[in-house]
């Protein structure tokens, strides 16, 4: 008896504390994107972390962890959804209704890109809006198309970048969308980790780079990135034909990812590239050349 009394008097909060464990509910259950808090059914990531169905159809990654969504086999957190049901019946008002005043202090403040200090001067009023502004923020810091230079610059000082900090030939500038390539081999080409000089190609108003290299372990890979965001890059593909001496295609990739400058050159294997190794490199490639050819076309 006395342990039934003593719990019956735990479960009664005060009113201040009832509406701490409300916000704090609302923190954990609220969808990243918009902010309110969702309705069934309730979406989540690999890793849990929640979306609600109005935003999951908007996003392709998650806005928080940055893990790819399955769009055709959306995961569902029914637990989250078992919680939000509860906190709907009980009591007169409604998690909805918990919202509405947490909401109007969030709107009353305006939130900096993190990027600020790059040159960013954009201010929103949500987390949601910060969040989707960053992945397409110009002034967000990406990889140098040269594989050979480690820095990481601004989007938008990408030519400053490459004109000022770059001698004149550390970049074949092309400026078409399809190409016929040459490549110099040397036997050391075979044994160390090799990067070949990148080329500047055109589709419109769009700047691309054509990449190439080798690692260690005799993987080659041969990719494009695109000057803009990973949703943009997205709406582009290139075609990549490796010939022999006699001008006969050997290797041929069609529908190859173009990658934004967000993307680690070393993590290109993770995405759809063109990759061969040495015994087929070494069967086509004569008198220390390499012939390939590259296109890059809207999807």
């Amino acid at each position: 008896m006395a342990f039934r009394g003593k719990r019956t008097s735990y479960q009664k909060m005060s009113p201040k504390r009832e509406r701490v464990h409300e916000e704090t509910a609302q923190d954990i259950l609220e969808c990243p994107i918009c902010l309110e808090l969702p309705d069934k059914p309730v979406y989540q990531c690999k890793n849990g972390h929640l979306i609600c169905r109005a935003c999951y159809p908007k996003v392709k990654i998650c806005p928080v962890c940055r893990e790819n969504l399955d769009s055709n086999k959306p995961l569902r957190n029914l637990v989250a959804e078992k919680f939000l049901e509860n906190m709907n019946n009980n009591g007169k008002t409604t998690y909805k209704d918990v919202l509405r005043p947490r909401r109007s202090s969030v709107v009353a403040q305006t939130l900096a890109c993190k990027n600020a200090e790059n040159g960013c001067e954009i201010k929103w009023k949500t987390n949601g809006e910060v969040i989707q502004h960053q992945k397409a923020c110009k002034y967000r810091l990406v990889h140098c198309p040269d594989l050979r230079c480690s820095r990481k610059i601004p989007l938008a000082n990408l030519f400053v970048h490459i004109n000022d900090d770059h001698p004149a030939d550390d970049f074949t500038k092309l400026q078409r969308a399809s190409v016929n390539f040459s490549l110099v081999i040397k036997p050391a080409n075979y044994r160390d980790e090799t990067f070949w000089k990148p080329a500047i190609m055109s589709l419109g108003h769009s700047k691309f780079f054509r990449e190439c290299r080798r690692t260690k372990d005799g993987q080659w890979y041969f990719w494009v990135y695109m000057e803009g965001s990973s949703e943009e890059a997205s709406q582009f593909a290139a075609t990549i034909k490796l010939f022999d001496s006699k001008k006969q295609e050997v290797v041929s990739f069609t529908g190859c990812t173009v990658l934004s400058l967000d993307v680690n050159p070393k993590d290109v294997s993770n995405y759809t590239v063109m990759t061969v190794q040495d015994p087929v490199i070494q069967s086509i490639e004569y008198n220390g050349k390499l012939s390939f050819f590259v296109e890059i076309k809207r999807k």
